[in-house]
């Protein structure tokens, strides 16, 4: 009986080697910088200080730390006085934490709740640190600088 051949698939070709440019001149004209001439940056036209471009910046720890009158426990007197707690009907006893940043005149600024009883009792703590007096600024190099503070706040219910 005559069987017919099976039929063989194509095989698959490789891909063909480059060959060079026989012409190598570039197709369109390439632009030669001269690198005398002097290329405008664009923003750099006006002369302003770094330190004035910059945002604000702060340090936790610095050689002359800013300082409430008082100290830090006259800080948490002034909170203690000034805190009213009971209108709040709280029970129990919490910890909030907070942060500040004491800017070069001594204010309280960026005040945050870092960790709050609840939005309520939050805004009355925040406010009462907006409203504080001035700090007595740090100082870093001589120079005064912002400083932020991240303190804990406790009330327990007597």
């Amino acid at each position: 009986p005559d069987i017919p051949e099976p039929k063989s698939k194509p095989q698959p070709q490789p891909d063909p080697v480059p060959q060079p440019d026989p012409n190598p001149e570039p197709k369109e004209p390439i632009d030669v910088v001269d690198l005398s001439t002097e290329i405008p940056i664009i923003g750099m036209d006006k002369e302003e200080p770094i330190a004035d471009t910059m945002p604000q910046m702060f340090v936790d720890i610095a050689e002359q730390s800013a300082e409430f009158d008082g100290g830090i426990n006259g800080f948490y007197q002034y909170l203690s006085k000034n805190l009213d707690f009971k209108s709040f009907h709280l029970t129990g006893s919490y910890k909030m934490y907070v942060s500040f940043i004491i800017d070069e005149q001594g204010n309280p600024t960026n005040i945050e709740m870092l960790r709050g009883v609840n939005s309520s009792v939050d805004k009355m703590v925040i406010q009462t640190i907006k409203n504080m007096p001035k700090w007595k600024p740090a100082k870093q190099g001589g120079k005064t600088v912002r400083q932020r503070f991240r303190l804990p706040i406790q009330y327990s219910q007597i």
